[in-house]
């Protein structure tokens, strides 16, 4: 195939994955919304984190304004008109794609909760489907725009024409990416964190109110930190991850123009593109692949299935994009599968490290038998330790990956570090499935734990494990989640199986902790509101006292 069909399969995957992107939305709004107050309390959540982004993405866009103003009188006084208005426009396109891509993760995370945990009322199976279509949406929609920003500036650029220069031109567009990822995800990522400890403190610790319980106001707050940070926040981070490796292996693929020669160095500076259109075409399969075969399956085998199909297409696409557009040079091929397996890897080292069934896990629980100060040191102590195979996989991979990228072309100097940027390829091309995965392991963990009876009731197997490890995982692979939004809508909708009075009216429960709390915690944890019955277990004066308020 010619350059010239290889960009059209290029903007044809993107479009395809777009299209996705937009079915995928169309099937989880399209879903139940429970009931009336699981919609009151997600319509709190949608208000207050539309309210943030909208302020947080304006004042982001008049510095952006202010800086691509500096950007191009820059580079109009050293560099001349061209290279200015290029690379002011680059940057201005890559901000603009950094918004869009984390606001349409967002749009769909506020509205995903809430049919979530509505779906987990009844079954596990849908709650699952819907909690990941909701992240795919994000997940494809990051990528894509990602690849659609360079992809079209490339040829809008002069790209078919002037390979060689055209990559440099480019560099403006993972700046923009770059800037709006770096206040989005502090901006974000600060309130959330101030929120979550607000509302422990004030609610778990003092007056001992059930986590994520919508009659602490904190809560609120909490879960709407969780869609501005984790979701649109980090979704514009892993957009200026992906953004910045697509424009710098192109730049690297320069270097490969002059060895191979006109008809094929272009195609070596176009690979990291189809390459990427491959990744999302796997990660489009591995999302369908996700599916329970009855209620009591466990979830995460589910999900494990469903990223080994992702990575295997990967790998055989990968495999394709070298054989056509780097003369089956197997040594890029090799580098490829270094990253691949890299990634795979950061998701077993992830689930050793936090699932319940390995040493970690149970060490911490055997530590906590004798009091919160070991507790603290063996949490601690694994905390250190789970960093040290992360960094010799990281290691080995570069390694790796630049000596098989010198053994790809041994003449060429920088063709080791093509070999680099060609693993990091690898390890990012499932990228759209992990997206997804980790953004409903965390939302899906609470929603059924919550819609299914509160915090004492059936827990269905390895939601713990898909929280923890989907949190886990995000971080290696700086990858997001909305963080569980639809805990308070589940327990808005399961209050009725939480318990109820002969009346029918829900009953809320919870336990303040301890006798330190005294009559004045008692008082404080039943200011509820009118029209709640609550039922607080209480231990003071040396015995449980149940007191039942209207």
């Amino acid at each position: 195939m010619s350059a010239e069909g290889w960009v059209w399969f290029v903007m044809l995957v993107s479009a395809g994955s777009l299209l996705m992107a937009v079915l995928f939305t169309r099937q989880v709004l399209g879903a139940d919304t429970g009931t009336a107050a699981m919609q009151e309390i997600a319509a709190a959540i949608k208000e207050g984190a539309e309210a943030f982004l909208r302020r947080q993405y304006s004042t982001i866009y008049m510095l952006s304004l202010a800086l691509a103003a500096v950007i191009f009188f820059f580079y109009l006084s050293s560099k001349g008109m061209t290279l200015a208005w290029k690379t002011t426009v680059a940057f201005a396109v890559g901000a603009i794609c950094s918004g869009i891509a984390g606001f349409s993760g967002m749009f769909v995370s506020i509205r995903a909760n809430l049919r979530a945990a509505s779906a987990a009322r009844s079954s596990l199976a849908r709650a699952l489907q819907l909690a990941l279509r909701g992240g795919a949406v994000t997940g494809l929609s990051v990528v894509d725009m990602s690849l659609l920003g360079v992809g079209v500036l490339f040829l809008a650029f002069g790209g078919m024409k002037d390979p060689t220069s055209v990559p440099y031109q480019l560099v403006g567009f993972g700046f923009g990416a770059s800037f709006v990822a770096l206040f989005a995800q502090l901006g974000g990522g600060i309130f959330t964190k101030a929120a979550d400890v607000g509302a422990d403190l004030v609610g778990k610790v003092e007056a001992g109110i059930p986590e994520d319980d919508p009659r602490n106001p904190a809560v609120i707050a909490d879960l709407v930190g969780d869609n501005v940070g984790d979701c649109a926040g980090r979704g514009a981070d892993l957009f200026e991850s992906t953004a910045a490796e697509n424009v710098g292996a192109m730049i690297l693929g320069v270097a490969l123009y002059q060895k191979l020669g006109p008809q094929y160095g272009i195609l070596a500076i176009f690979f990291p593109l189809v390459a990427r259109a491959f990744g999302l075409i796997a990660s489009i399969a591995g999302v369908f692949s996700v599916r329970l075969k009855n209620e009591n399956q466990d979830p995460m085998s589910a999900l494990n299935r469903g990223y080994l199909v992702t990575t295997v297409l990967a790998m055989a696409g990968f495999y394709i994009a070298v054989r056509y557009l780097l003369g089956n040079n197997l040594w890029f091929f090799a580098a490829g599968v270094i990253g691949i397996v890299t990634s795979f890897l950061f998701v077993w080292i992830t689930q050793y490290y936090t699932e319940y069934r390995y040493r970690p896990v149970l060490s911490i629980a055997e530590a906590s038998k004798t009091g919160p100060a070991t507790n603290i040191i063996t949490g601690f102590a694994v905390a250190l330790e789970c960093t040290a195979l992360p960094v010799l996989t990281i290691s080995a991979a570069i390694l790796g990956s630049y000596y098989c990228g010198k053994q790809g072309m041994p003449d060429l100097p920088a063709a080791g570090l093509y070999g680099t940027a060609i693993a990091t390829m690898g390890m990012l091309s499932t990228d759209g499935h992990l997206r997804a995965d980790h953004r409903q392991r965390r939302r899906h963990h609470r929603d059924v734990r919550r819609a299914r009876g509160g915090a004492q009731a059936h827990r269905p197997p390895g939601l713990s494990r898909q929280h923890n490890q989907g949190a886990h995982q995000g971080l290696r692979h700086r990858l997001g989640s909305p963080g569980g939004v639809s805990a308070v809508l589940g327990l808005s909708g399961g209050r009725d199986q939480a318990g109820a009075r002969e009346d029918g009216r829900p009953l809320v429960r919870f336990q303040p902790r301890g006798h330190r709390q005294g009559a004045s915690v008692h008082r404080r944890a039943h200011r509820s509101g009118p029209g709640v019955p609550v039922q607080c277990v209480c231990h003071q004066g040396g015995g449980p006292r149940r007191v039942l308020r209207d």
